[in-house]
């Protein structure tokens, strides 16, 4: 059954016709980049980070522990590897430490992943607008954009620090979406994490999920899980947007 979009039209019956209805703001798609295990893999040096981090503190930060928090902001994580109350303070300076850590052991190391700059050429070119919606601070993003040789493809670039609440809240995409003037329900989001396909799909957006991070059986609320962003197409995206599922 066709899912209406307001004006008692199907979006099953717009399927191949380049993906424009013409009624105003339903011209307009957008897609949303989650950044680390999307655009690039740093996992790795994250991890490396973490461990210099902890160690610093007297604590540990186990490869278990960090496979399942990749994705959520640091005000979500740090509690639990320093378990007393944290000032807001503490809290800011803790994670900015991190993440400059982070940002020493990548330098220079960090690769896109394979089909990630062919797909959001191909975007651009189809004339889709894209954003950054990603739980890592600005100048993670900012960093790791200008190492891949995408710093002209995101104007829009929602950070850790331009919401309140990380992941699997919405607040993160909704604020990309109003960013590039697209409606929730015009945006597809793609994303390797648990708790960003969550925040996609509570944002009422289409959740396109890569396997990169997590299994594709973790992944599985998502709308699409593919193995590589290599695997993701504008053809995909378009069907996703404007067909029914």
């Amino acid at each position: 059954m066709g899912i209406s979009n307001g004006l008692g039209i199907a979006r099953s019956s717009l399927c191949g016709l380049g993906g424009e209805i013409a009624l105003g703001q339903q011209t307009l798609k957008g897609v949303i980049f989650d950044l680390d295990g999307v655009l690039v893999d740093s996992s790795e040096f994250h991890f490396q980070a973490w461990q210099i981090w902890a160690k610093r503190h007297g604590t540990t930060m186990t490869y278990e522990f960090f496979r399942e928090t990749f994705g959520m902001v640091n005000d979500n994580i740090i509690p639990h590897l320093i378990p007393r109350e944290l000032t807001k303070e503490e809290l800011k300076a803790l994670s900015d430490e991190k993440e400059a850590i982070f940002r020493e052991v990548a330098r220079g190391r960090i690769k896109p992943l394979k089909g990630a700059v062919e797909l959001v050429r191909a975007l651009q070119d189809a004339g889709y607008r894209l954003a950054i919606g990603s739980s890592t601070p600005r100048k993670n993003i900012e960093a790791v954009l200008e190492s891949i040789g995408l710093d002209d493809a995101f104007k829009v670039r929602i950070a850790a620090e331009d919401v309140t609440k990380g992941k699997p809240e919405p607040d993160v995409f909704l604020k990309a979406s109003a960013g590039i003037g697209v409606p929730p329900n015009r945006c597809a989001v793609i994303e390797d994490a648990v708790a960003g396909v969550e925040a996609a799909k509570r944002a009422g957006m289409r959740a396109i999920a890569v396997a990169t991070t997590h299994p594709k059986e973790r992944l599985s609320h998502a709308d699409i899980v593919v193995d590589s962003i290599a695997d993701v197409t504008v053809e995909m995206i378009d069907c996703l947007i404007e067909c029914d599922k």
